[in-house]
């Protein structure tokens, strides 16, 4: 009985170490090697998008395989780019939209203090409030000259430097992308065929399983997160046309797209928005924006379950842990990437490959 409590005991603390040494090996991966072979993978994952079309053409078209390997690969990194350069500048021009509003917001709220003391007959501005005056009249009155001829202007003067500097180190990037992407899709099956004879025919059989299982996963994490973006962007929409808010489909977009980052939700924008109308006087808008936040609230809280359960299926708290680690481990990326990488293992251990914990039908 001895022996076998400790046998328990041991194999549980062997699970355990072999648990976090493949957690640690994850983790030195992506944080280290990830960035230094990064455009080597998204080439990878580029030319594995584009050979369906690609063996489409060679099969029925008869073109040779590096034509169309050029002709896939540019049309698609021109669709990811395009996509990308236009998301950027919507929320450029958003953000340049609440710059230039800014004025109009620090008179409402000077007005809004301002009424406050006049209506009450004595004087309720604290020194909170006062600070928060001051601190309104210098950025009503402040320009773009003093913007970058203060110590703030040197800061982004330095961080507009730094940016500058990228550009090359970005551009020779896209370029080795591109022309890996271009080397890799030509010579596709060469390469896959090279890399599974490094591994044994169990090691085959774990890797082309890891690959259905993940390519599962990621297709019910996307059609998940889609599913839930298209009700919010469609609530919003019809919500800002019914009270008027404008332009209500490109901010409904925005909301929906901040929405899809795990713990951040509506309220990161909606709340905010409604306690700047309401300092800036417009209480109507701002109870309409708070009573749109709860209605999108209770319905992601109904429907959520339903569609993240049948879809991806673990448990909310393990969810959370999963987004909690990845976010300190990795940053927002290790939100996504750690589920998935649980997703996976769960996956697996359920299908036998793989032994990481003890289960009840095991």
């Amino acid at each position: 009985m001895t022996n076998n409590s400790n046998g328990k005991k041991i194999s549980f603390i062997i699970n355990i170490v072999y648990i976090m040494i493949i957690l640690f090996v994850i983790y030195i991966i992506l944080r280290y090697a990830l960035p230094v072979f990064l455009p080597f993978i998204v080439a990878l994952f580029v030319s594995y998008l584009a050979e369906p079309a690609i063996r489409f053409l060679t099969s029925k078209l008869k073109i040779k395989r590096s034509i169309c390997s050029v002709i896939c690969i540019t049309f698609l990194l021109f669709i990811l780019i395009g996509a990308f350069a236009l998301m950027s500048v919507t929320v450029i021009s958003k953000l340049k939209q609440m710059y230039e509003d800014m004025p109009k917001y620090i008179e409402q709220i000077t007005a809004y203090f301002d009424n406050l003391r006049i209506k009450n007959d004595y004087d309720l501005i604290t020194p909170f409030e006062q600070l928060t005056l001051k601190l309104f009249e210098y950025l009503k009155n402040i320009d773009i000259i003093t913007l970058f001829s203060g110590s703030f202007g040197s800061v982004a003067l330095r961080s507009f430097s730094g940016f500058v500097a990228t550009i090359p180190y970005a551009l020779m990037t896209l370029i080795i992308t591109f022309v890996s992407s271009i080397f890799i899709s030509v010579s596709f099956c060469e390469i896959k065929t090279f890399i599974l004879m490094q591994f044994s025919e169990n090691n085959r059989q774990l890797i082309f399983e890891t690959k259905r299982s993940t390519a599962g996963i990621f297709k019910n994490y996307v059609k998940s997160y889609a599913a839930l973006m298209l009700i919010t962007f469609l609530e919003l929409t019809l919500f800002f046309i019914i009270f008027d808010i404008k332009p209500a489909a490109s901010i409904a977009l925005i909301i929906a797209v901040v929405d899809i980052l795990p713990v951040l939700g509506v309220g990161t924008v909606m709340i905010p928005w409604a306690v700047i109308c309401f300092i800036g006087g417009n209480i109507t808008k701002g109870l309409i924006l708070l009573s749109i936040y709860a209605v999108i609230t209770v319905v992601r809280q109904i429907i959520e379950p339903k569609i993240i359960g049948e879809n991806i299926g673990l448990h909310p708290i393990v969810t959370l842990i999963a987004i909690y680690v990845g976010l300190k481990l990795l940053g927002i990326l290790g939100m996504f990437i750690m589920p998935i990488l649980i997703m996976l293992a769960r996956d697996l251990q359920k299908k036998g490959y793989i032994h990481l914990w003890n289960e009840k039908n095991s």
